[in-house]
């Protein structure tokens, strides 16, 4: 359960930062 957290954390921040 965290880790599929950890990563949707991850997913989110990264198309935030290629969004920008």
């Amino acid at each position: 359960d965290q880790n599929s957290k950890e990563m949707m954390c991850g997913s989110f921040q990264r198309s935030t930062l290629s969004n920008i």
